[in-house]
C-alpha cells in the first residue's frame, strides 16, 4: 500500500462524500415532506453522532484484530451495504425546468439565489465565519494538545471523541429548542455558543485536571451547539430556497464550506510560526 494509493483513495472518498452530502440535503424535502424537515435532519445528525462515538473504537478494535488493510476492506464492504440500502429508497422527485439547464449560468444560479434572499445571505455569511474558525482550529488542535499541553496522543484522541457525545446531545435538544424559542433566536444563540466554546481551548495550560476539563467542555458544548445549529440552518435553507434551485444553493454552500475550511487551515500555519501555537489558538 503506497502513499499515492492512499492519497488517491482519500481524494475519491472525499469527493464522493461531498456529492452524497449535496444529494442528501437536496433530496430530503421530497423524501419526508417540508413539514418533517427538522425531524429528518435531526435524525440524520443523531445517526452521524452515534457513528462518530462508535467509529473510532470499532476501527481500533478491527485494526488490532485483523490489521489495518483488512479493516479498510471491512469499511469498504460497509459502504457497499450502505449504497445497497440507499438504492432501496423510493421517492418521487419533483422535476424542474431549471434542472435541465446546463448553460454557463447554471453554476452561478445557486449564488444568485443566495444573494437575492436575506435569510440565505445571512446563513451564508455566518457559516463562512464559523467554518473559517473550524478550519483554523482544526489545523492547530493536535499540535496544541501534544506539543504545548504535552498530552498523550491517546488522551487527546479520547477528548476529541467526547465531541460525539456532545453532537448527539445537540441532535436531540436542537429541535425542542427551536419549537420553544423559535428558529431565528435558536439559530443565533446556537451559532454564538458554538463559536464561544472554542475560547475554552486556549484556557488549557497543561495536562492538569483544569486544562483537560476545558478541552472536554469545549468539545461537549461546541459540538452540541454546532450540530444543533446546523440542523436548524439546514432546515431553514431547505424551506427558504425554491425547490428549483435548492440543489444549486446547497452546492454553493458546501463549496464555500470546503474553501473556507481550507483557507482557515492555510492561515493558521504561518500565523502559528509567527506568534507560536498558543498565540495562534
Amino acid at each position: 500500500l503506497s502513499m499515492a494509493q492512499v492519497f488517491a483513495v482519500a481524494l475519491l472518498a472525499n469527493g464522493a462524500s461531498a456529492l452524497f452530502a449535496l444529494a442528501d440535503q437536496t433530496l430530503l424535502p421530497d423524501l419526508v415532506g417540508r413539514d418533517h424537515l427538522e425531524e429528518g435532519n435531526a435524525k440524520l445528525s443523531a445517526t452521524d453522532s452515534v457513528a462518530e462515538i462508535a467509529g473510532p473504537s470499532v476501527a481500533g478494535g478491527l485494526i488490532q484484530a485483523v490489521t489495518a488493510p483488512f479493516a479498510i476492506v471491512v469499511h469498504a464492504a460497509a459502504l457497499i451495504w450502505s449504497a445497497f440500502m440507499l438504492s432501496q429508497v423510493r421517492v418521487t422527485e419533483t422535476p424542474h425546468r431549471e434542472d435541465a439547464d446546463a448553460g454557463p449560468g447554471a453554476a452561478l444560479r445557486g449564488l444568485r439565489a443566495v444573494a437575492r434572499s436575506p435569510t440565505l445571505r445571512a446563513l451564508f455569511a455566518a457559516e463562512a465565519v464559523l467554518m473559517f474558525g473550524f478550519g483554523f482550529l482544526a489545523a492547530l488542535y493536535m499540535l496544541f494538545a501534544l506539543r504545548v499541553l504535552d498530552l498523550e496522543i491517546g488522551a487527546a484522541g479520547l477528548i476529541i471523541s467526547v465531541g460525539g457525545i456532545g453532537a448527539l446531545a445537540g441532535a436531540l435538544v436542537g429541535p425542542p429548542l427551536a419549537r420553544r424559542f423559535g428558529v431565528g433566536p435558536s439559530v443565533t444563540v446556537l451559532f454564538a455558543l458554538a463559536a464561544a466554546a472554542s475560547l475554552l481551548v486556549p484556557l488549557a495550560t497543561g495536562d492538569d485536571l483544569f486544562s483537560i476539563g476545558c478541552l472536554v467542555a469545549a468539545q461537549l458544548v461546541g459540538d452540541a451547539a454546532a450540530v444543533a445549529y446546523f440542523i436548524q440552518s439546514t432546515t431553514l435553507r431547505q424551506m427558504v430556497a425554491a425547490p428549483s434551485v435548492l440543489g444549486r444553493v446547497n452546492a454553493a454552500l458546501l463549496a464555500m464550506h470546503g474553501l473556507v475550511l481550507l483557507a482557515g487551515a492555510l492561515v493558521a500555519a504561518p500565523l502559528a510560526e509567527a506568534v507560536g501555537i498558543r498565540g495562534a489558538v
